[in-house]
């Protein structure tokens, strides 16, 4: 029985991994019979442990009748152990019986007297011999018949857990051939399936083998038609963009034809216009031939003589224009210009050093700005003959490229810093500033290259030659040609539609900003004295402009001008250095000259002198 127990203890660790401890507490007690005497808590314990195992409810039952069985032999062993005690009492009454029955006889006990006592103890055991061998007699067949009783009823249930799992022995097998036979029917069922379905997919790809045989022959048949009517379309195609192309072809004829005839025209009427501006050009050449003759001719007749006698022999048209003295130097300056020409007359404007000069020249002096440093730094390079850059310029260019480049660039960039004071002629105050830093920019070039200062006074009389000063005559010229004499190329085909005097106004403008450059060098001169600079840039020589031009014969609308942009700009520098001869001359201006220039006004004409007039009353003269 106990090594059932033990088995089912194994296969119970095995299987569903119970406790050890819990499993040897139970199995230890059972086999040595000493179950609990609450049997419930037994029970309890072994519950608890085959629900931790997770024991199915089966096994449960079968441990439990397991552990019925053995209280039952625990049940019968404590009915004996308790008739062993009722034994010892009986016997232990039977010893106090005997006790008193020695007492009764008069036997007593002494310790030294050892007969007695071995006599006394061989009665006692001789009386208690027998009832006592009869007890544990009796006890020993009552504990063979519980024994006995017990290992039938052990045996009993035994046989009935043998069937019990034979029973689910045979029933385990029957599910099993049950299960056999199912899954041996599933696997029959889905080979079925199987079949079936490789069937309707052969079917399937049949007929999309079909499906796709006729896409592909309608594909091929719309392809064609497709292709012959894309071949018709570009027949169709090319057939009108050839009929377009012919046609453009005509018109492109026909439209060269138009340009033809009408560059013919352009051309016979620029041709009059250049031949009339020629014209008109070679008259103020001729004018101003026959002016330098006279000079000359005056020159060389009296050399020796005082200014009065040589003022006396200028042509007497000149004669209250310019004094013979200013004369000389402005024709000294002209043959000054005339050389240079003649040395650089080689480099015309088709020579790639013609445009480069023109580059290097004309970008940096149409970018007027306070930042007149890079400028004068730029410049500066160009005349050393270092290489330089401008915009829109791919090469370098130096002024060593080209013999007597020097010079060519130096006149040039001369002639372009005059000729950009009538671009900022205004009386607009930023165009004002501009001048002032293109003054900046004069001044500062004059102090490292005096020969171009020379030529810059040459071309400011070029242009300018009431600086000069020489009130040069008008004689009855339209303003086309008097601009044209004193050295503005005014041509007929400039401002066809400009008035008289819009012309007139043009010109004025122009003069103001010459002169209001040349105020701001000397202002400027002045203020940056240079160790060596020309005379023409001084305040001496402006205070000599302005008297021997109130010295000789105005000209109308001009000399006012002319005299209202000096004083302007120049009024405090010669105040600080003339003092009361300055005011003296203002006040002759007002007082004698003015009346001069209005003499010499037409009527509508006398916008300048009025300028003038209230300039000098704002100075308080």
């Amino acid at each position: 029985m106990n090594s059932r127990l033990e088995g089912e203890g194994r296969r119970l660790r095995l299987e569903h991994g119970l406790d050890d401890n819990r499993l040897t507490q139970i199995l230890g007690n059972t086999k040595k019979g000493r179950i609990p005497y609450n049997t419930g808590s037994l029970k309890g314990i072994l519950t608890t442990t085959c629900s931790e195992a997770k024991l199915n409810q089966s096994r449960l039952s079968k441990l439990i009748s397991l552990i019925s069985i053995s209280e039952a032999n625990a049940a019968a062993i404590r009915e004996i152990e308790t008739d062993d005690v009722n034994i010892s009492s009986e016997s232990q009454e039977y010893s106090e019986k005997i006790s008193r029955k020695r007492n009764s006889y008069g036997i007593r006990n002494f310790e030294d007297d050892g007969e007695y006592h071995d006599a006394a103890d061989r009665v006692a055991i001789a009386t208690e011999s027998p009832v006592h061998t009869h007890v544990k007699r009796l006890l020993e067949e009552y504990n063979k018949k519980r024994i006995a009783k017990v290992e039938a009823s052990l045996a009993a249930k035994l046989l009935d857990w043998k069937t019990f799992e034979e029973e689910q022995e045979h029933k385990m097998r029957e599910r099993q051939l049950i299960s056999d036979k199912y899954i041996d029917e599933k696997r029959k069922l889905l080979n079925i399936k199987y079949e079936l379905r490789k069937k309707d997919i052969e079917r399937e790809l049949e007929e999309k083998k079909r499906i796709d045989k006729l896409e592909t022959e309608l594909l091929d048949k719309a392809f064609t038609s497709q292709k012959e009517s894309l071949e018709n379309e570009k027949r169709k195609k090319l057939e009108v963009e050839e009929a377009e192309r012919k046609k453009l072809e005509e018109d492109r004829q026909r439209l060269i034809i138009q340009e033809k005839v009408a560059k013919e025209k352009e051309q016979a009427v620029l041709e009059a216009e250049l031949k009339k501006r020629e014209e008109n050009e070679r008259l103020a050449r001729e004018r101003l031939d026959q002016q330098k003759k006279l000079v000359q001719e005056s020159v060389q007749l009296t050399p020796k003589l005082s200014s009065s006698v040589l003022d006396s022999r200028l042509p007497k048209e000149l004669r209250e224009c310019i004094f013979f003295s200013d004369l000389t130097k402005y024709g000294k300056t002209q043959e000054l210009l005339d050389s240079i020409q003649d040395k650089t007359k080689h480099i015309n404007n088709s020579s790639s050093f013609y445009k480069g000069a023109i580059k290097v020249v004309n970008t940096p002096l149409n970018q007027i700005s306070v930042e007149t440093q890079t400028k004068v730094n730029h410049f500066t390079n160009l005349l050393e003959g270092k290489i330089v850059h401008a915009a829109g310029l791919s090469t370098p260019f130096s002024i060593n490229q080209e013999q007597n480049g020097d010079l060519f660039v130096m006149n040039l960039l001369a002639f372009r810093f005059v000729k950009k004071a009538d671009a900022e002629s205004s009386e607009n105050k930023e165009k004002r500033k501009n001048l002032n830093y293109l003054a900046t920019i004069g001044v500062k070039l004059i102090n490292r290259f005096p020969m171009w200062g020379e030529l810059v006074q040459a071309h400011f009389y070029k242009i300018c030659p009431f600086l000069v000063p020489f009130n040069y005559p008008r004689r009855g010229m339209d303003i086309r040609s008097y601009g044209t004499a004193i050295g503005h190329h005014m041509s007929p085909g400039d401002d066809k539609e400009a008035t008289e005097a819009t012309l007139t106004q043009t010109l004025l403008d122009k003069l103001s900003g010459y002169c209001m450059l040349y105020g701001f060098m000397i202002r400027n001169l002045h203020s940056y004295p240079a160790e060596k600079v020309d005379e023409f840039f001084t305040t001496s020589e402006a205070w000599r402009i302005l008297s021997k031009i109130v010295s000789l014969e105005p000209q109308e609308e001009v000399t006012a001008t002319i005299l209202h942009a000096l004083l302007e700009i120049l009024n405090d520098l010669l105040s600080r250095s003339y003092g009361l001869q300055y005011k003296k001359l203002l006040k002759h201006i007002k007082t004698v000259y003015l009346e001069k220039i209005r003499i010499v006004t037409s009527k509508g004409k006398s916008g300048s002198m009025t300028r003038l007039e209230l300039y000098l009353d704002t100075l308080g003269v």
